[in-house]
């Protein structure tokens, strides 16, 4: 049997199991990790020069490729396909580590650095020059001693002739001769090392437990199934169509709150500005925070309660200028009251209150859309069912108590920081245990951010329907009155 029919039977094997692995058969991804683990590892040591690095990167190569399964067209190329993915793992980690070493030299040393290697490194030096005049001695006495002679010396084959009483050509022989045994040796010594550190036979078990049960690979596909599967995929969709139909819904319910021309004119620039400011600043302030600055997740937070602390100042200001705005037209104070009070029975109670659910029962876990990919179906199901599963229960409660409308928000609010901050925990625990939570920086700063968010307005819409009053009042407005 020729090599090319080798490859090609090699090729197939590739091609039936990795079908079978896109279709959640951890078994058939174990046997192509067991096939490829010694090219994936020699790949990446050659790369890196650390045989221990290059087995741990060898392992996040086929825990990436698991999970990215989808994108692989054509299943027979699996082998190079790997092969991109362990080099671009050591570029990653290579970058990762120059760019710890520029923050280190950035930040600067307390105190004079030594330039004495550490014990370490001299250790590592002496086990390299030992093992180089190990092989020499192997040498025949012919052989050594021309070569020692020579190099301390000065690389001189003059001396060395004068010495050994031998012509110059013969010492140039007797070197060529001494350095291609040496060579050989060396070779083979080399040889052993490499095979000694080899993958150990339970290097695939290893990948596959590091997978886990909770997770699965992106299902094979062409058309347009593969490239829904290689984007952000439907969830986005739901959550973005919940949000804006939530926008809209609170935009037309503030039209229809609004007491006069002149306040509705009052309130749609309030609005437009509040947007403007939140879509061209927050993003900028959260990039530079996070990325730029390269903040810590406390810091992060603490950022998210500032700015929601910020954003309920400018909505005080903006309610103290529709009130005057209001006087100044001469309404009643019963009527200009009505800016700092909502009750049901007002005109677009309902609508404000839908769009409120819609947001936040669209909106809350997007953080978790960019590690879909690693979250099994069910889980999947989970995070991005509950925050929808709340909205709708609290919606059934308003429509029965609508008079009680606050406490119910009030209860649907803190359910909400409670399944997002033990979604987060959850998965934060899972990236601790795998050891890639250091490498998540910029998605866990992002989780702590939107955290502080939730949070932040759980705090205020406290305080602010506490001084407003919990219930409805006992009396009802005119608005109720007619509406009855």
């Amino acid at each position: 049997m020729n090599n090319e029919s080798v490859m090609d039977e090699g090729r197939t094997l590739d091609a039936l199991l990795v079908r079978k692995a896109a279709a959640g058969d951890q078994r058939a991804f174990e046997e192509l990790v067991a096939l490829h683990q010694g090219l994936a590892c020699a790949v990446a040591y050659a790369a890196c020069g650390d045989f221990h690095r290059s087995e741990e990167l060898a392992q996040e190569a086929f825990i990436s490729a698991w999970r990215h399964l989808g994108q692989l067209k054509d299943p027979t190329a699996f082998r190079s396909w790997l092969c991109g993915i362990v080099r671009n793992q050591v570029a990653d980690d290579q970058r990762r580590r120059q760019g710890q070493d520029r923050l280190r030299e950035r930040l600067g040393p307390t105190d004079e650095v030594d330039p004495t290697p550490s014990p370490a490194a001299q250790a590592a030096g002496a086990d390299e020059v030992a093992f180089v005049l190990r092989q020499l001695h192997l040498l025949p006495e012919i052989y050594r001693e021309p070569m020692v002679l020579f190099y301390r010396s000065g690389e001189s084959v003059a001396f060395v002739a004068l010495q050994l009483e031998i012509s110059e050509d013969l010492v140039r022989q007797r070197l060529a001769r001494g350095r291609a045994m040496l060579t050989g040796r060396m070779e083979q010594a080399l040889g052993v090392a490499l095979r000694g550190s080899a993958p150990k036979p339970g290097f695939a078990a290893g990948v596959v437990g590091l997978i886990g049960a909770g997770s699965a690979p992106m299902a094979v596909g062409s058309g347009v199934s593969a490239k829904l599967a290689a984007g952000v995929g439907g969830w986005f969709w739901v959550m973005a169509s919940g949000f804006l139909v939530g926008m809209s819904m609170l935009y037309g319910a503030s039209r229809d709150s609004a007491i006069s021309d002149n306040d509705w004119h009052v309130i749609r620039r309030a609005i437009w500005l509040q947007m403007g400011l939140f879509l061209l600043c927050v993003p900028i302030l959260i990039y530079w925070v996070i990325v730029v600055a390269g903040a810590s997740r406390p810091a992060v937070f603490l950022f998210g309660l500032l700015l929601m602390g910020f954003l309920q100042l400018g909505t005080i200001a903006g309610l103290r200028w529709r009130e005057r705005k209001l006087r100044v037209e001469g309404l009643a104070e019963s009527v200009v009251a009505k800016v700092w009070r909502f009750d049901y029975g007002q005109k677009g109670f309902w609508p404000a209150v839908t769009g409120y659910l819609l947001i936040l029962g669209s909106s809350p876990n997007y953080s978790f859309l960019f590690v879909h990919r690693e979250l099994a179906v069910s889980f999947k199901l989970l995070v991005f069912g509950t925050p929808v599963l709340l909205a709708l229960m609290a919606g059934i409660l308003v429509c029965f108590r609508p008079e009680r409308f606050r406490r119910i928000l009030m209860g649907f609010l803190i359910l909400l920081c409670a399944q997002y901050l033990g979604f987060v925990g959850f998965m934060w625990a899972r990236w601790e245990a795998d050891g890639t939570l250091p490498l998540r920086g910029v998605l866990t700063a992002i989780q702590s951010f939107h955290a502080s968010v939730l949070l932040g307005v759980s705090l205020v819409s406290y305080l602010w329907w506490r001084w407003e009053g919990w219930d409805h009042p006992a009396k009802c407005s005119a608005d109720q009155q007619e509406a009855r």
